[in-house]
């Protein structure tokens, strides 16, 4: 037991913590998304980005796999940025820019 810790049940309450009225791990995933959206955003607005098809397509499906994941945890706006970024991610494998 953790000191201070009477119970197993205190021991693990930090599982159930919000900030914002969200799960702390929907917020964690979050910050990670918008990190790869930053640094993603850019390639749609080059014309001579060459990512390779199987790159794209594949990262991009991956990207969905993990949102369906996420979408069983109800970590919505995880959901929303991981769908945006995986999006972008099949975009950029077909070469299509803006």
């Amino acid at each position: 037991m953790l000191v201070g810790m009477t119970t197993f049940e205190d021991a693990t309450s930090w599982r159930n913590q919000t900030v914002l009225g969200r799960p702390w791990q929907d917020l964690l995933f979050a910050v990670g998304e918008v990190v790869f959206l930053i640094s993603l955003v850019p390639l749609l607005f080059q014309d001579d980005a060459n990512v390779p098809l199987f790159t794209g397509l594949a990262t991009g499906f991956m990207l969905y796999a993990f949102t369906l994941a996420h979408v069983s945890y109800r970590n919505w706006i995880t959901v929303t940025l991981s769908t945006i970024t995986a999006t972008i991610w099949v975009l950029v494998g077909f070469g299509i820019s803006f």
